[in-house]
Order: structure tokens, then C-alpha cells, then sequence
């Protein structure tokens, strides 16, 4: 094809042929269907009919309802025009349209008219829950509403179930083995998790986003997650509530054949590796330094720990049994540390661990002080503090120079 291009009324020759010259230096196209549907389908367009380019054209939007609609080439090129729901021109995407159709289907528009500007533009919805508010445009919510998080959960649950019989898809056996054969052939393992570089990537992304290792730690969040707890099963925590604990319970019996999974000698011994791994020991007692300093000052320390520690027999050891909120019956509970003299008990407890099982906590101090010893909390501000560089003293005959707090 021959280029023509002009500049100021002179003949430019193009590759070789000497042509009159156009206005705008720009090579003419011959436009057909298969050019212009070339054209249109770089802009994310399906061209239907076409005529010529001084023609309106018939063009399927790329928009989620894939409306047909009709315009001229010029208006494409120049304006970007689109369908009448994408179109923040069209008479459908007025503000007073907008807020009629978002009442119309039982939501509430928040965006106010001064803070209006277009339908391109995201607009904020209050959810049918009435709890959330959902940002989006117009033409996303005339396509599937505007459900927020929870509500966009708990359909989707609703129509695995309709389809399937099951809450989750992964529950399904047949998706289940596919999941784990892809997870082995990409990562060498049955869960993303165990993979180090994947773990490192989430634990990073959560410093970077939330600035703690692990998104519970944030109050924010914990908040909300104890909001939706006591929403969905009316407790704090997930496990205190019956029906919650007897599936689980069920589910291990099932699976494993015991009541907890702890029962297991290869889960304890996984749990104990990961505990080295990640802390560099697997209970208080079998810390060197720990232990001789322990056995020098007097502390008695949990039963099995001390017991298998350094020899000595569980009457050295303190055993309360106190009401445990958490399941509603009468648990064991071995403090962490003793100092008989003193009839002292030390407790040491991270701000996480703390906060997460404050009731759980709670009734094990008042347990402690109700049988006439004195409690002292030592906190540290995160899981992976060296706590056991601090919390004991060289010596702790004079309990003035312990820093702890009292409960």
C-alpha cells in the first residue's frame, strides 16, 4: 500500500512514489471490517456490523453485561464512548438516575452529589447487611449488586452448597486432589504454607501492611475477628461454642482416631521441631541457662518439663484445676514458675497470647490467688521476644527486684 504523507502543500515522495500530500501527516487506512475490528479489539471491543467509517457501527462493550451498542468511529477514537451503562455521558448515568437505580434494589447511595464524578468513577454503597460499605462503579453494581466481604462469602457458599452439597469447593474429593497435585508439582508440598519461601512472602507482605509477624497480633483485626465470631456463633473465640468444638472434636476422631490431635506422637514431635525451628527450643525447661539457673535459684517449673529435665519427681511441681471458660469444664493448669519461699507463681505470657485468651487467662490468675499465692505476670511484646533472657533474675531471693506485674 502506498503511504501518503504532506507537509505545507509540498509533494513528499513515500518509498518511492510521489503522491499528494493529506492534512495531518498521517498515513491513510483503508478501513474494512477486518481492520476496524483489529482496531476495536486493542480497545477491549467486539465490532459486529460494519458499513464504512463515516457509518454508525454496531460494537459489543467489553463492560460485564456486554451491551451492543452503536456510534461512529470518530467518537471511539476521539471520546472513547462506550455503552450506554459504561458511558459516563449517557442519560442512564446521571447522579439522580444512579441513586434511583442503587434504591431500587434495596441498597443506599453514600457518595453525596458534590463528591459525584462520573460513572467511571467508584461510588460507595452501603451493603444490604447494613454493616460494611462497598466501593465500586455503577456498571459493576447494575451487573451483581454490591455485596461486601461477608456477604459476597456467604453466596458463594450458598451456591457450592446448591451445587455441590458442600460449604467449600476443596471439600469436594475429586477438587481436594487436584489442589494437592498442583501444590506438589509447583511447590513440593501439600500446602502452600510449608513451602519457606512462600511462608517468608506472607510473613514479609504482613510486616510491610499490619507491622507484626502474624495479622492476629493486630488489634484492629482481632477486633474484627472477634465481631464476626460473636456475630456468627455468639462467642469470642470459635471453639467456645458447643457446636463449633463437637464438630472439630468429631472431625479428629474421624481423621485421626483420638480427641486432640496433641494425643499424636508425630504431631508432637512436628510441633517440637517447629518450635526449635522458630525459637530455637521446644519448652521453657530445655533451655540450657534457663534450666541451671532454674535448678541454682529454686524455681519449680511445669511438671513434665521439670521432670524430665532434671529428674525430679511431679510433687515438686504446682497443679491447679480451675473452670475454663473456653470449653465450660475444670482444667489442669501448670504454672510456669515457683518460688516456694516466697509462695510465688510466675507467669509469663506475651501480649498476644494475653489478649487473644484474656478470659481463659483471667480465671487461671484468680485461681492462683484465690489459693493464697502471690501471681506475677511477666508480659513481653511479641511471640519471638527472647523472654527467657529477661524474665529471671540472677537471683530472686529479694522479690522487691522482680519487675513484674502484679495481678
Amino acid at each position: 500500500m502506498t503511504k501518503v504523507a504532506k507537509a505545507k502543500g509540498k509533494v513528499v515522495k513515500a518509498k518511492g512514489n510521489v503522491t499528494k500530500a493529506t492534512k495531518d501527516k498521517v498515513p491513510r487506512v483503508l478501513w474494512n471490517f477486518q481492520t476496524m475490528a483489529a482496531e476495536l479489539a486493542g480497545r477491549g471491543l467486539q465490532l459486529l456490523l460494519f458499513v464504512g467509517a463515516s457509518l454508525p457501527m454496531t460494537i459489543l462493550c467489553n463492560c460485564d453485561r456486554r451491551e451492543q451498542f452503536q456510534a461512529y468511529w470518530y467518537y471511539l477514537r476521539d471520546r472513547g464512548t462506550r455503552c450506554k451503562f459504561c458511558n459516563p455521558n449517557s442519560p442512564e448515568n446521571t447522579y439522580d438516575r444512579i441513586a434511583r437505580d442503587v434504591a431500587a434494589e434495596g441498597y443506599k447511595l453514600l457518595t453525596p452529589f458534590g463528591e459525584f464524578k462520573g460513572a467511571s468513577k467508584k461510588l460507595s454503597i452501603l451493603c444490604l447487611c447494613e454493616e460494611k460499605t462497598v466501593d465500586i462503579t455503577i456498571g459493576h453494581f447494575r451487573t451483581g449488586g454490591a455485596r461486601c466481604t461477608a456477604c459476597a462469602d456467604n453466596k458463594r457458599k450458598a451456591t457450592v452448597k446448591r451445587l455441590y452439597g458442600v460449604d467449600h469447593v476443596l471439600k469436594i474429593p475429586e477438587v481436594k486432589a487436584k489442589s494437592v497435585a498442583t501444590l506438589r508439582r509447583v511447590y513440593g508440598v501439600d500446602n502452600s504454607m510449608q513451602n519457606k519461601e512462600v511462608r517468608a512472602k506472607s510473613v514479609a507482605t504482613v510486616r510491610r501492611v499490619y507491622g507484626v509477624d502474624h495479622v492476629s497480633q493486630n488489634k484492629e483485626v482481632r477486633a474484627k475477628s472477634v465481631a464476626t465470631m460473636r456475630r456468627v456463633h455468639g462467642v469470642d473465640y470459635a471453639m467456645q461454642n458447643k457446636e463449633v468444638r463437637a464438630k472439630h472434636v468429631a472431625a479428629v476422631r474421624r481423621v485421626y482416631g483420638v480427641d486432640n490431635v496433641s494425643q499424636i506422637e508425630g504431631v508432637r514431635t512436628k510441633a517440637a521441631a517447629t518450635m526449635v525451628e522458630r525459637y530455637g527450643y521446644g519448652y521453657s525447661g530445655q533451655v540450657p541457662h534457663l534450666r541451671s539457673l532454674a535448678k541454682r535459684s529454686g524455681y519449680q517449673t511445669r511438671s513434665y518439663d521439670w521432670k524430665n529435665v532434671i529428674g525430679d519427681d511431679d510433687e515438686r511441681a504446682i497443679v491447679f484445676d480451675y473452670p475454663n471458660p473456653r470449653t465450660g469444664a475444670m482444667s489442669r493448669y501448670f504454672p510456669d514458675f515457683y518460688v516456694p519461699e516466697h509462695t510465688l507463681i510466675v507467669e509469663t505470657k506475651s501480649i498476644w497470647t494475653l489478649d487473644c485468651y484474656y478470659d481463659q487467662n483471667m480465671a487461671k490468675f484468680q485461681t492462683v490467688v484465690d489459693e493464697g499465692f502471690t501471681l506475677m505476670v511477666h508480659v513481653w511484646p511479641s511471640r519471638t521476644a527472647p523472654v527467657f533472657e529477661t524474665v529471671i533474675p540472677a537471683y530472686h531471693k529479694d522479690v522487691s527486684t522482680l519487675t513484674y506485674y502484679t495481678a
